[in-house]
């Protein structure tokens, strides 16, 4: 927190073109060397004021700061997500282009789009047995080595 310089204050109030009637108050005050004891209770009660809503303005300085921090960092963390969502689709695609249902050079299926989508449907909700799928796994797992 900065320190609340009451002379300070009094000379940045004294830039400002258009002052609250407090501030200006505030200002006729300070430069008063002859106060009633009223008018120095009046001074300090707006001299607390001004530091209350300097503190103020300081705390929602610091609030926007650290908004400011905090929405960067879910960024990043919604960047990384679809970064990786990102790369797990491109994965996906070269898995295809692998099993040569996919040209490499065009992207384009090699099969007609409705045909490709139909036996990619009918194989995710085929009861297949393990031992078909420990078989495909051995011949995926060739192609991703090189060996074909």
């Amino acid at each position: 927190m900065v320190a609340f310089r009451i002379e300070t204050h009094i000379a940045n109030l004294r830039q400002i073109k258009k002052p609250s009637t407090e501030q200006r108050i505030l200002i006729l005050l300070y430069d008063k060397t002859d106060r009633t004891p009223k008018e120095d209770r009046d001074l300090k009660a707006l001299i607390r004021s001004e530091k209350a809503q300097e503190a103020v303005k300081e705390a929602k300085a610091k609030a926007s700061e650290a908004k400011a921090r905090s929405s960067k960092i879910a960024k990043r963390e919604r960047d990384a997500k679809d970064k990786e969502r990102t790369h797990n689709l491109i994965q996906s695609a070269g898995l295809l282009i692998l099993a040569g249902l996919v040209d490499s050079k065009t992207g384009n299926p090699t099969w007609d789009k409705g045909e490709l989508l139909g036996a990619l449907a009918s194989m995710a909700k085929a009861e297949i047995n393990d031992t078909k799928r420990q078989e495909w796994k051995e011949k995926g797992d060739a192609l991703l080595a090189g060996e074909k």
